[in-house]
């Protein structure tokens, strides 16, 4: 297995109960734990914990601990391989691990990121609301940096 998730919480206290608690901000709700995040992500990208084992290199059983609460979630290096894995934004799973996104430029990409994984919306809704945003951002003078 590569890289370990078992960790003392972020203040070095243990876990409570043999479950971390989670980490929180206005885009996590109060019942929200990392594992639960992760969770819905890899649901929504229909794939397996063996599946997702395959796209990033860490264990299926290392994954299923982190979903279910019994290790904190993993470094940074961990949560840009699950977020690529996932099609998730990465500044989603870092606000929900407790952690500072990488930069401001990857809020900027969540919007089409969420638009380009959802279900719901069809491949022509798709576009059409990708490349709105995209117009919206060029006569503001923001420029996107993410994948076209």
């Amino acid at each position: 297995m590569q890289g370990s998730c078992w960790a003392w919480a972020s203040d070095g206290s243990p876990p409570l109960n043999g479950r971390y608690p989670a980490a929180r901000d206005a885009t996590v709700s109060p019942t929200e734990t990392f594992g639960d995040v992760l969770k819905h992500w890899r649901s929504r990208a229909g794939l397996s914990l063996h599946q997702l084992e395959k796209a990033v290199g860490m264990s299926a059983t290392n994954l299923s601990r982190i979903e279910r609460g019994l290790v904190g979630p993993p470094t940074t290096e961990w949560l840009d391989k699950l977020a690529a894995a996932l099609g998730a934004p990465r500044s989603r799973l870092y606000r929900a691990a407790g952690r500072i996104p990488p930069s401001d430029e990857d809020d900027r990409t969540d919007v089409i990121e969420a638009i380009l994984t959802d279900p719901d919306f069809t491949q022509e809704e798709k576009s059409f609301l990708v490349n709105a945003v995209k117009f919206v951002r060029q006569h503001r003078g923001i420029r996107h940096q993410g994948p076209k």
